[in-house]
């Protein structure tokens, strides 16, 4: 990545967890509104109206006015009028309220693991989509851009769930690090992971090989990474015949898997959604019906 896609990126992080008031870097932006343009931060003073669809550089902000540059002119403009020209891929940390624009209410609920895209902000507010839900407001503070917010965050869940116990234990063994040879719990292989996890759950519910796990027919075979559920078997093929496997882990929704990865030599969260474990995808296992 180029320093200057990296001060992007530090920025937009920034952004997101609302560190204000300095910048890291200036971020590209765009009106969602016809609105106007001020000399300060007040409604005061000689505006210029700008319609919906320019962009401009976001210098600064406060929490809610931001200092924009636009056409070599600095100017103030309200945040709510202004959406990140690349949305930031975020997460629900936690349950919380999806409010609508203008002080219209409560319009539902976003659950923990939520994937969102952050459009913009104000004052301790994200601006965000979810792709049926345009357009809400959400806590910044609820909001994570770290897949680990999938796992399970409380020994509350995982009481009351088998599937949030074997995640919970998932969690914590994150940073444990590989072996083929392992020693659980110090150390883990792909499938001492799984076993671990799944048996604290339900005792003997997966098999200690890799090879019992993956042709485990007691367990409802997903043959789609869409039909997969949180708390399935994923099971991997890296060679080109079907019957050969390589490779399991636990999948905890939104395109996200907790597994012991020899390539990162640790306990970790991966993206199934995409690259190269999407491709080498054989087939998950129902372990538990709930």
């Amino acid at each position: 990545m180029n320093t200057k896609k990296l001060a992007c990126a530090i920025a937009a992080i920034l952004l997101l967890c609302g560190l204000l008031p300095a910048m890291a870097a200036s971020i590209s932006v765009v009106t969602n509104a016809s609105t106007e343009v001020y000399p300060s931060q007040s409604l005061s003073g000689a505006s210029v109206s700008i319609p919906k669809g320019v962009s401009m550089t976001l210098k600064d902000y406060s929490d809610s006015w931001g200092k924009v540059t636009y056409k070599g002119r600095t100017g103030y403009i309200a945040l709510r009028a202004l959406n990140l020209k690349k949305p930031v891929k975020a997460y629900v940390s936690e349950d919380a309220p999806l409010y609508g624009e203008d002080g219209s209410g409560v319009l539902g609920t976003l659950d923990k693991g939520t994937q969102v895209y952050v459009l913009g902000m104000e004052g301790d507010y994200a601006r965000v989509s979810n792709g049926s839900k345009t357009g809400g407001y959400v806590v910044k503070s609820a909001l994570t851009t770290r897949p680990q917010s999938l796992l399970a965050a409380t020994s509350d869940a995982a009481d009351n769930s088998p599937i949030e116990h074997a995640i919970y234990v998932a969690q914590s063994l994150l940073g444990r690090p590989y072996a083929f040879f392992s020693e659980p719990p110090k150390s883990f292989n792909c499938a001492s992971f799984v076993e671990l996890c799944y048996n604290s759950a339900q005792a003997d519910r997966v098999k200690s090989t890799l090879a019992g796990q993956v042709h485990d027919d007691r367990y409802k075979k997903i043959t789609s990474i869409s039909d997969l559920k949180r708390g399935d078997l994923v099971c991997f093929n890296f060679k080109d015949s079907s019957d050969i496997y390589g490779h399991v882990g636990i999948y905890l929704g939104y395109g996200y898997f907790v597994h012991a990865s020899s390539a990162d030599k640790k306990v970790t969260v991966s993206k199934l959604s995409s690259g190269s474990y999407n491709k080498s995808f054989s087939w998950g296992r129902r372990i538990f019906d709930s």
